[in-house]
């Protein structure tokens, strides 16, 4: 069988061929041009969860005074919508992450965040607009929309961390398990190593799971400190956990099953914390 297009004809294997071509090339455009969402869609789904579970009456009202009746923070239109706006905001790019140095000694605004072009000066600058009342619905919506997604963009730790400027680790070339999927260090914590944890289980029920583990005494430890105190702490998480065992070197560096079962207690503490952390942001802009 052929296809006939404008141009010529092409059998279905050329067709095929093409496809996955232009798929590969999409897909490795997507890494070269810029970072990827921190944690997937899942990731921001649960520690947007978490976090309604802590809001005040005060901060529940006020979301749904600038979102409607019918939406949650949860809900991936407005957690994931930061990341659906990249291609027609690309200003907003660098607010995702912030690239502390892999051997810095703490976080340092004026090499770090350059002109305030980072997610901690972010954070606080979207938090500062939807406490102001005085600001229109319009940008307090949108306000809320960022904070919600670069909490949990910081605490992916590859989005505080960058060692020999690998871009947040995704030029880090690495084999997933198996070694049957190809890709980079970056995409492993935004969604794989998740996806392995859910197993298929409901985000929603995942995320209640988690939340049901937090205790009083972590969910009063975690609130404490500033937004650059968070990215100190997620940065540091990554030194000690997410780069361990992956070798500087130019082929692919096989993540094991080893990688995968001893690195989910920092995921899933991460989200924890983004969760926490979050509701404390929010309860403050809304109090």
């Amino acid at each position: 069988m052929t296809i006939r297009t404008g141009l010529t004809n092409l059998s279905t294997q050329q067709i095929s061929v093409c496809v996955r071509t232009i798929i590969a090339v999409v897909l490795f455009l997507s890494v070269a041009v810029g970072r990827v969402g921190a944690w997937g869609w899942e990731g921001h789904i649960i520690v947007a969860r978490i976090a309604e579970q802590h809001l005040t009456a005060k901060a529940k009202a006020g979301i749904i005074q600038l979102l409607g009746p019918d939406l949650k923070i949860s809900d991936t239109s407005v957690a994931s919508w930061p990341d659906n706006i990249r291609g027609a905001r690309p200003e907003t790019g660098p607010w995702h992450y912030v690239d502390i140095p892999f051997e810095a000694a703490s976080y340092d605004p004026s090499r770090d965040c350059s002109n305030g072009q980072c997610v901690v000066v972010q954070i606080e600058h979207f938090a500062a607009v939807l406490a102001d009342t005085n600001a229109t619905t319009v940008s307090r919506a949108e306000a809320l929309r960022f904070v919600v997604h670069f909490v949990g963009d910081m605490h992916q730790p590859l989005h505080s961390t960058e060692r020999s400027h690998d871009r947040g680790g995704n030029l880090v070339k690495i084999t997933f398990l198996s070694g049957s999927q190809a890709g980079n260090l970056h995409s492993v914590w935004d969604s794989l190593l998740l996806r392995q944890y859910l197993g298929g289980e409901d985000v929603l029920q995942y995320a209640d799971q988690l939340n049901s583990r937090i205790t009083p005494q972590q969910a009063k430890d975690w609130a404490g400190g500033s937004v650059a105190d968070w990215a100190w702490e997620s940065h540091q998480q990554a030194v000690a956990h997410t780069y361990a065992g992956v070798p500087i070197q130019d082929t692919p560096v096989n993540l094991d099953a080893q990688y995968v079962a001893g690195n989910r207690e920092v995921v899933e503490t991460q989200l924890m914390r983004a969760g926490i952390r979050l509701s404390v942001l929010l309860n403050k802009a809304f109090q």
